[in-house]
């Protein structure tokens, strides 16, 4: 069933996505500035059920990525148990789902856009993830699944449990960072203005042999292939990833870029 929103619906919606989530929560939005009312429903929520998947995927502004989201929500966004948190650069849409129910919105999820724009949107319900009658929501679900799997993860930090004799889920315990990319994603050189030659080659933080720019691979093949004999992320490399110059111990698989 499609439901028309507007304005205050719309917030209302969200707030209500939010705290009857049970599998996942999806926020999608160029744009993003949490109201504190949002985060106060997040941690209500997270503290609840720890091991929810929650993804949030922002864009916009390649050159200056913190007029899009702020350091300070990243690390609010971080601080919870179980999160995804993904940049696309080509982001318009603005898409929030859980099981329950989805939105397909004009309003960015921004303190700005909730409290003084006219905004409106359609709320979809009822269909579980590619269950259902529902095939608009269906659809909706796999696009943004794509844009989902397709966007640069800056941040990840996945649940551990423990299995359970009695029964075929696992506890949940305590989380672990996958990937923190964070530091040097916002690092003012990296989102300073750059020509788009510039930011397609990089450089291998062990070998300093020229590669694609992607900071969640910032090695060779041969390089890599050593690395991950060990897997540690903060092991000491000789270069920066972006300049190709010797970082004297300074970078790492987690923070490749001085």
């Amino acid at each position: 069933m499609a439901e028309f929103l507007k304005e205050e619906q719309l917030n209302q919606a969200i707030i209500e996505l939010i705290d009857n989530a049970d599998e996942y929560l999806w926020l999608i939005s160029p744009y993003i500035k949490l109201h504190q009312r949002i985060k106060d429903r997040l941690k209500a929520l997270t503290s609840k059920k720890p091991d929810l998947e929650i993804v949030v995927v922002f864009g916009k502004n390649e050159t200056n990525v913190s007029k899009s989201i702020s350091e300070d929500d990243i690390e609010f966004l971080k601080s919870l148990p179980t999160i995804t948190i993904g940049y696309e650069k080509r982001l318009h849409a603005k898409f929030y789902a859980s099981e329950d129910f989805s939105l397909i919105t004009s309003m960015n999820l921004h303190e700005f856009s909730t409290n003084n724009n006219i905004e409106a949107g359609i709320r979809l319900r009822s269909s579980k993830w590619l269950k259902g009658d529902n095939d608009i929501e269906n659809k909706a679900l796999e696009y943004f699944n794509d844009v989902i799997e397709n966007c640069t993860k800056i941040f990840e930090k996945i649940p551990v449990g423990k299995s359970n004799l009695l029964s075929l889920h696992k506890t949940y315990t305590h989380s672990e960072i996958k990937t923190d990319i964070v530091k040097s994603f916002f690092n003012k050189e990296f989102i300073s203005q750059q020509t788009k030659q510039e930011i397609k080659t990089g450089y291998c933080i062990r070998t300093g042999k020229p590669i694609s720019f992607n900071l969640q691979k910032p090695m060779c093949k041969e390089a890599y292939d050593s690395w991950a004999q060990f897997k540690n992320r903060d092991y000491p490399e000789k270069f920066c990833h972006k300049t190709g110059k010797p970082s004297h111990g300074k970078t790492s698989m987690r923070n490749p870029v001085l």
